[in-house]
């Protein structure tokens, strides 16, 4: 008896609650389902209630195990499901391009294997260390089909650290821009929530808050824009270990009462509505999701020019970027000042950015791994 075609995911992944990422695997998984190949998700921890109930009716296999706490049950797992199914092919992802997976899926007999590489960071090739990562990149994904990174950033830091470019593509994320457009029913509710009167510059953060997405940065603007006597209030959606130094920072600077500490938001849309401008700090930003979904709701973007964010915001088009260094706090302020004292300017931009968001739909991440998995598909 033929056993049945599947393409076998490992995830290194937790899936919580709802999101476009989520949403793209339910896609992802419908459209294998559809043409009878069966979609079998590895996550490493337990997912949400719901996200698991609608993964499951998109016809998904889901399956709970760690790699990090046991490899060798990993590698077991995988053999197991080697033998129950013809898996026509492995799609690793949330992983780093050192790990022992790739080894463990062609140990297994799977021959065909992808990899999406979507972490971010910034990374110069230089010196004996680097000429070590490139022999050890070399070495661990020597069993890779493909590597597929989500921005041409990481597609030139693949090839920088030793990944053959005629092995590496680039599909960008999609964000499930049905979720993510201007609400301005609840706009003027929501500023006022946050102390914003009609005049307000409402500026909104929306990140984990980790030290290489620098918060601080998007604190000391808002400072900046304050000193300048213009009434700023800054909203910072997101939780993380540096939240109770962020909240002493506001307070040295004398902001406590214009910085607003959202926390985790399911429901960003309407806080991007009320806000006038989104503020990107990251360095080495792989791909940066938020940045699609604020300009999606007409958000300008003001932000520093590091890693994808210049494939996604057009410079003076959808939004203001800038250098890094020692001018970058008075860069950005001045962004800020200049974008809002011209109201066409900004009216301009607005519209520029909801059509620049539309270039990236979920739908179109979907069906370009869909193309990319044809091939295996048919064999």
């Amino acid at each position: 008896m033929a056993k049945p075609a599947c393409v076998l995911f490992l995830l290194d992944w937790r899936p919580v609650f709802w999101s476009t990422r989520e949403e793209y695997y339910r896609q992802l998984c419908c459209a294998l389902t559809a043409r009878g190949t069966i979609p079998v998700l590895t996550v490493s921890e337990s997912p949400g209630a719901d996200v698991l109930a609608r993964l499951q009716q998109s016809g998904a296999h889901v399956i709970v195990r760690s790699y990090h706490a046991h490899p060798w049950t990993y590698w077991s797992h995988i053999r197991s499901l080697a033998r129950q199914y013809s898996v026509r092919l492995v799609h690793v992802r949330f992983f780093d391009y050192f790990t022992a997976v790739f080894w463990l899926c062609r140990w297994s007999g799977i021959r065909n294997i992808l990899f999406t590489e979507a972490n971010s960071g910034e990374w110069e090739p230089r010196g004996w260390r680097a000429h070590l990562i490139r022999m050890r990149t070399s070495i661990m994904c020597a069993p890779l089909t493909k590597a597929i990174a989500i921005s041409a950033f990481i597609r030139n830091r693949l090839t920088n650290v030793g990944i053959p470019e005629n092995r590496t593509c680039v599909i960008h994320n999609g964000v499930d821009l049905s979720q993510f457009h201007a609400d301005s029913a609840s706009r003027e509710t929501v500023r006022m929530a946050a102390g914003a009167g009609p005049e307000s510059i409402v500026l909104i953060f929306a990140s984990a808050l980790l030290a290489w997405k620098r918060p601080a940065v998007a604190l000391r603007v808002c400072a900046e824009v304050a000193a300048r006597g213009l009434d700023v209030r800054l909203l910072i959606a997101g939780d993380g270990p540096l939240q109770p130094a962020l909240e002493a920072m506001a307070q040295d600077l004398g902001i406590a009462s214009r910085v607003s500490f959202l926390g985790h938001q399911r429901e960003l849309a309407r806080w991007y509505s009320s806000a006038d401008l989104f503020i990107h700090t990251a360095l080495g930003e792989a791909f940066g999701n938020v940045l699609v979904e604020a300009m999606a709701c007409g958000l300008p973007v003001i932000a520093t020019a590091s890693g994808s964010v210049p494939e996604l915001v057009t410079d003076r088009e959808t939004g203001l970027l800038v250098s890094t260094g020692p001018r970058e706090i008075e860069e950005l302020t001045n962004a800020v000042q200049g974008l809002m004292s011209d109201r066409q300017v900004y009216g301009n931009m607005s519209e520029a950015a909801v059509r620049q968001a539309a270039r990236f739909p979920i739908e179109t991440s979907v069906k370009k791994a869909l193309e990319l998995y044809e091939p295996f598909l048919r064999s």
